[in-house]
C-alpha cells in the first residue's frame, strides 16, 4: 500500500513539475527580449558591466549571466534594479489573452 501511495505522490509531483516547466518555457521568449533590450540600452549608453555593478548593486557575474544565459530566470526585483541603473523604469502589463479559433 505504501508503494502505491508513493507512486501516486511521485506522479503528482512530476505532473506539477511538467506544468511549471511548460509555464516557464512559455515566458522565456519574452524574458529574453526584455534582457536583450536592457543589454542594448546598456551598450547604447556606453556602460560597462563594472559600471552597471556599481550603479545596480548586482554582481558583474550576475549581470553577465542575465545578459548571456540561454535560460534566464531573474526576479522582477533584479530586472527593476537593472533598468533603474540605466535610468529606465521597468513596466509590467496585464492584458487579455488572445484566442485563436
Amino acid at each position: 500500500q505504501l508503494d502505491g501511495e508513493l507512486a501516486s505522490e511521485k506522479e503528482e509531483i512530476l505532473a506539477a513539475a511538467r506544468e511549471s516547466k511548460a509555464a516557464y518555457d512559455a515566458i522565456v521568449p519574452e524574458l529574453r527580449e526584455v534582457l536583450k533590450l536592457l543589454k542594448a540600452e546598456r551598450q547604447t549608453q556606453g556602460l560597462s558591466l563594472t559600471e552597471m555593478e556599481s550603479r545596480s548593486g548586482l554582481a558583474k557575474s550576475k549581470l553577465s549571466h542575465l545578459e548571456n544565459d540561454r535560460e534566464p530566470n531573474p526576479t522582477l526585483s533584479t530586472l527593476r534594479r537593472y533598468a533603474t541603473a540605466l535610468g529606465k523604469k521597468l513596466s509590467v502589463r496585464l492584458t487579455d489573452q488572445t484566442t485563436t479559433a
